[in-house]
């Protein structure tokens, strides 16, 4: 098995770094490229599929900023931690 298989966050981690690393960058520099990487693929997806919600809906960029998950996120979870559940008995 490849080890980006068996651990799939550190391998996009590693990819992102690795597009973002074309020149010298400062860690901030490479934490903001990763942290524009993770709002488009990952956080934007959660809010417009209706997973997560902002607690400050009207300020999207304050730093008070925090996400939460919706009825239907709490549901995903359930059923995801109900499938772990199961394939660990099978």
């Amino acid at each position: 098995m490849e080890a980006h298989a068996r651990q799939p966050m550190q391998w996009l981690t590693i990819q992102v770094m690795l597009r973002a690393a074309t020149q010298a960058s400062s860690l901030f520099g490479l934490a903001e490229h990763l942290r524009a990487f993770f709002k488009c693929q990952h956080l934007e997806p959660l809010l417009g599929g209706g997973i997560l919600q902002m607690t400050v809906p009207d300020k999207p960029t304050s730093p008070a900023q925090r996400y939460v998950l919706t009825n239907a996120g709490v549901q995903l979870k359930l059923l995801h931690k109900q499938q772990q559940a199961l394939s660990r008995t099978a």
